[in-house]
């Protein structure tokens, strides 16, 4: 029976079940769509859904984005991004929550 199971697989006719993937838990990761350590980039047609990181580097190196800073300095915002930015050079409590 695997046998032909095995030929009809690489024929695909025939499938073999498996366990269904496991959420990996992000933590508070989980709350952003982009999170990266050395800097994000784009281009003016890109979109984005979701709040992006970035920590150690600086909010400088969010290129391309037309950043407006938030009246409390925590975040920023872009026409590209549905959501906001967050750097490490942000004002408390951003660093911290990076």
């Amino acid at each position: 029976m695997s046998v032909l199971c095995i030929i009809l697989g690489i024929l695909g006719l025939c499938t073999i079940p498996t366990a269904p993937g496991v959420p990996v838990n992000l933590g508070s990761a989980g709350n952003y769509a982009v999170l990266a350590r050395s800097g994000v980039s784009t281009v003016p047609q890109s979109r984005i859904v979701g709040d992006v990181g970035l920590s150690p580097a600086a909010a400088t190196f969010l290129t391309g984005f037309a950043l407006t800073k938030s009246l409390t300095g925590q975040s920023a915002t872009s026409v590209q991004v549905t959501g906001s930015l967050f750097a490490s050079d942000f004002v408390t409590p951003t660093p911290q929550n990076l």
